[in-house]
């Protein structure tokens, strides 16, 4: 009998993960591609690989210029943490009666932010203008924060069906690009480190995503099971 049962799980673990493979496969592709494109990067600044450092020399004299300057440092300030920490509040108030929401929320906030912490340590990077901003350079903590958050919220809204302006939540992935690249515009980060809070940026909110769902579709199987 035991056996039997034994069996049986196996069978609805099995199929378990097969629908959520087929579900959220272009969830889990992209966060593989995202934290792997994150590790090629954070090896390359790592072992400061020639080519890296190239790329971000010609973007940095380019940026030395510094055109549109007060534009660039306005644009910065959406991924610092006076509007992120406001934001992330406002949110979470707004998100507390729909529980799938805030716990993606604060997941993917709260993966973004340690691992920002960790990589920085782990990878030691000197800015290119220590004066522009604070701490170590890879990856862009901007960047990276800026990605789990609005990222998040984008997911949010997209699959709320009382949200009217859907076409407008283009908006938000621009705004993404807009701060990383203020970044390199501002002094604070080279291109390498904006491309590296991207991409594990990218990687946190799929992943996220992902284990969400897969566990969303465990719960429901479990709770038909004991029916």
């Amino acid at each position: 009998m035991a056996r039997r049962v034994t069996v049986e799980l196996r069978k609805d673990y099995i199929f378990l993960v097969s629908l959520v493979m087929m579900k959220s496969s272009y969830l889990l592709a992209a966060c593989i591609i995202g934290l792997a494109l994150f590790a090629a990067l954070f090896m390359a600044v790592v072992g400061g690989a020639a080519s890296i450092l190239r790329i971000d020399a010609a973007v940095r004299e380019f940026a030395l210029a510094r055109p549109l300057y007060w534009f660039w440092s306005t644009i910065t300030q959406f991924g610092g943490p006076v509007i992120l920490i406001i934001l992330i509040a406002a949110a979470m108030f707004l998100l507390r009666k729909r529980r799938q929401d805030l716990v993606l929320f604060c997941g993917v906030t709260a993966v973004g932010f340690v691992l920002n912490i960790v990589f920085k340590a782990a990878a030691g990077r000197l800015r290119p203008d220590q004066v522009a901003g604070v701490g170590n350079s890879f990856p862009s903590g901007h960047t990276l924060m800026a990605t789990v958050v609005y990222g998040s919220l984008l997911v949010i809204l997209w699959r709320n069906p009382s949200w009217k302006w859907k076409k407008a939540l283009w908006l938000l992935p621009v705004l993404i690009i807009l701060v990383a690249w203020s970044r390199v515009m501002v002094g604070a980060h080279w291109l390498s480190d904006i491309a590296g809070g991207l991409c594990l940026g990218v990687g946190i909110v799929a992943g996220v995503l992902f284990l969400q769902g897969f566990i969303g579709q465990w719960a429901k199987k479990a709770k038909s099971a004991r029916r």
